[in-house]
C-alpha cells in the first residue's frame, strides 16, 4: 500500500499488519505523523523491519541514521538532552534481532513483526532490567552505547544476551 492523495496519514492505523510497508515508507522518508511515530508499536515495528532484511551491524547503522533523520525532518533536535538516544537504540536492536534470528526466524517480516509485538509490545519496562534511571538518563546514554549495568533477569536467554552484548562491544569501538 502507498500513499494516496486520498489518504489522511493521521487517521491511518499503521500497526495494522496490512499496514506496516505503509508505516516503514513513511517514517524513512520523514511524512509519518510524529504522534504516530511515539507510540511504541510503531518503533517495536520499525526497527523488526530493519533487523529482518539486514545484518546486525548494518541494521543498527541504519535505524540510527534513520531516526536521526525522521526526527530532523520533523524539527526534534538530535542532542545529549533530546531526540536520539543510542544505548536505548542498541538495546532495542539487540532484543529485537535475537527475537527474530534465533527463536523462530520467521518466513516474511510481517510474521517477524507479529512475533517481535507479541513479546515486547506490553513490558514496557525491560529495559529497567538491564539499565538503571542514572544510566539511562545520563547524557553520556544518549551520544554513545553504554553498557548494561544491571543483571538481566529471565525474561532473555542469558547466552544470547551475552552473545549480543560482547557483539555490541566489537561493532562499537571500530
Amino acid at each position: 500500500m502507498t500513499m494516496t492523495e486520498s489518504q489522511n496519514e493521521n487517521t491511518i492505523d499503521y500497526l495494522l499488519p496490512e499496514n506496516h510497508d505503509l508505516l516503514i515508507e513513511t517514517f524513512r522518508f520523514g511524512t509519518m505523523p510524529v504522534s504516530k511515530w511515539r507510540n511504541r508499536s510503531a518503533h517495536l515495528i520499525v526497527g523488526t523491519w530493519y533487523c529482518f532484511h539486514f545484518d546486525f551491524e548494518t541494521a543498527l547503522f541504519m535505524l540510527r541514521d534513520s531516526i536521526r533523520a525522521f526526527n530532523k525532518r520533523n524539527g526534534i533536535e538530535n542532542s545529549d538532552t533530546s531526540g536520539y538516544h543510542e544505548t536505548l537504540t542498541v538495546f532495542w536492536v539487540s532484543l529485537i534481532f535475537a527475537c527474530i534470528k534465533n527463536e523462530f526466524c520467521p518466513g516474511s517480516f510481517q510474521e517477524a513483526a507479529q512475533l517481535v509485538l507479541k513479546k515486547y509490545s506490553e513490558d514496557k519496562t525491560i529495559f529497567q532490567d538491564y539499565y538503571s534511571f542514572d544510566v539511562l538518563s545520563s547524557k553520556e546514554a544518549r551520544t554513545i552505547w553504554i553498557p548494561p549495568d544491571l543483571v538481566p533477569d529471565h525474561r532473555i536467554d542469558q547466552q544470547h544476551s551475552e552473545e549480543l552484548f560482547n557483539r555490541l562491544q566489537l561493532i562499537l569501538s571500530k
